[in-house]
This record gives structure tokens, sequence and C-alpha cells, in this order.
């Protein structure tokens, strides 16, 4: 799971820490690097960041929470992946606050 949210050098100066599309004046924004996988390396989990720009302008942006797809887990094995589970709606908070702070902002 990655949980990294800082943007590589020349990351995207309208979400930074958020998008990581580095291309100079892309239009859409996305981050898809947040998941949990399964024992077969299967997504089971995710959590992205939109914003896409349609003939309207820019759409608002979104975080997505996707996935909880079906895996059996020894009883020794729910505490760790509970876990990473955790952390990743961490993750979604932490998008969130970034996006609620950009929009009061503006």
């Amino acid at each position: 799971m990655t949980n990294e949210t800082v943007p590589p050098t020349g990351g995207c100066p309208t979400w930074p820490g958020l998008c990581i599309d580095t291309e100079p004046g892309h239009l859409d924004h996305y981050n898809s690097e947040h998941e949990i996988t399964d024992k077969r390396g299967e997504r089971l989990f995710d959590v992205t960041f939109t914003q896409f720009t349609d003939e309207h302008g820019a759409s608002p942006a979104k975080i997505s929470i996707a996935g909880m797809g079906s895996e059996d887990y020894d009883p020794h094995e729910v505490r760790q992946v509970t876990a990473k589970i955790r952390q990743l709606l961490d993750v979604a908070d932490a998008m969130a606050d970034q996006v609620l702070a950009a929009e009061a902002r503006a």
C-alpha cells in the first residue's frame, strides 16, 4: 500500500500532494496509487482522487473509496489486514481534508 501524498519534484501545481500527473499544463487530475491487495495480489480495497475537466470546466474534486472484494483470512492474519484498511481510510481522510482546505481558500 502506498501512503505517500507528497508530489515528486515538478508535481501538479493545482493539487500538490494529491494529483500524481507531472505533465505540465495537464487538465485532468488523478491519484490511484493507494490500495490494499489480497493474498493473490488482486485489488481488495482502494482510495482514489480525481478531478476532470470537461466542456464546462473543472468538475468538483472527488475521493473514491472502492473495492472490498472478498478474501478469507485466518484469525492470526485479520489484525494485519484491518490495520492496513484503517491506514488506507486515514489516507482518504487526508485527501478530503486537503480538498476541503483548498476549497476554503478559493
